[in-house]
């Protein structure tokens, strides 16, 4: 409770952020564009991990960055009511969402999540799609705005050949190119072998996946 974050900030010798006291028994939790840095972040997580009201968690534009995103994976270990993440325009790096996908591999109950506008490279594609082969809850993920080739497209679209719980995909605005989209397309095309996705939207376009 707000009592437990209290104390954290004392601990820390951190001002505490009054938007989010405001907030904690709200189902939906924003703290967008509150200038968070990493400390808030970790502070603000760990008074999260023992949460059970909020099931949607914003922290979009707030320079988190790996460290912080580490804290938000640690919080996720312990509180199960989150359903929807955003992390938008934080600098989460590839160590960040390395955890993160470590976390949502074995206890997470996410269903949603924003990884945008975080510089992204191939490298996070491939642990993004190793998560993806284990992974059962996810439903939604957009990493859109960052910085996949058409090999970090490969390396999500093949994982999708094992995932029967993603049902939407938005990679638009990366490097991918024709041929990153093409496999995409094709490797979640509607086959009994295929994925549950019936949404994809790519660099240039929106692929609307028709099931009978």
């Amino acid at each position: 409770g707000i009592g437990n974050y209290l104390k954290i900030c004392e601990d820390m010798n951190m001002r505490p952020v009054s938007h989010f006291m405001r907030q904690t028994k709200n189902p939906s939790l924003s703290l967008r564009y509150q200038s968070l840095g990493c400390q808030k972040t970790v502070a603000i997580t760990q008074a999260l991990a023992s949460n059970t009201y909020v099931e949607c968690l914003d922290l979009s534009d707030n320079d988190i960055g790996c460290d912080g995103m580490v804290s938000i994976a640690n919080m996720l270990t312990e509180n199960y009511f989150i359903t929807e993440l955003s992390l938008e325009d934080n600098k989460i790096g590839l160590r960040g969402v390395a955890n993160l996908c470590d976390v949502l591999s074995e206890h997470s109950y996410v269903k949603h999540l924003n990884l945008s506008g975080n510089g992204l490279q191939d490298p996070t594609a491939v642990v993004l799609g190793e998560m993806l082969k284990v992974n059962y809850t996810l439903s939604c993920l957009i990493v859109k705005q960052n910085q996949f080739s058409c090999n970090g497209a490969k390396a999500i679209a093949g994982a999708l050949l094992s995932n029967d719980s993603l049902t939407e995909l938005d990679i638009s605005w990366n490097k991918i190119r024709s041929r990153g989209s093409e496999a995409l397309a094709r490797w979640s095309a509607p086959t009994p072998a295929s994925s549950a996705l019936t949404c994809l939207s790519t660099d240039w376009t929106l692929w609307a996946l028709r099931r009978s």
